[in-house]
């Protein structure tokens, strides 16, 4: 994904999140994760790993395209699910 796309999902996930009441360290906890892990993606130190964009958009209650548009890999992932 390139930069301004990360952006531009690292922004829609905070104001979803904003939305639900939660917070990164609430994503952290439902996702299984360490919130270090969660922090480094808003910080930009790494990117947000594939498999985790579709349960990021379900914890969230949306569609995973409306955060991560790059339907390619959304597609590649969900076949995987199946």
């Amino acid at each position: 994904m390139n930069k301004l796309k990360f952006d531009i999902a690292l922004h829609v996930i905070d104001r979803l999140l904003a939305q639900k009441g939660m917070n990164r360290v609430d994503l952290a906890e439902k996702l299984g994760v360490d919130r270090s892990t969660v922090t480094k993606w808003f910080m930009g130190e790494v990117d947000i790993p594939e498999h985790r964009m579709i349960p990021i958009a379900q914890i969230l209650g949306v569609d995973s395209r409306v955060i991560f548009p790059d339907a390619r890999i959304l597609e590649k992932l969900s076949k995987r699910e199946t």
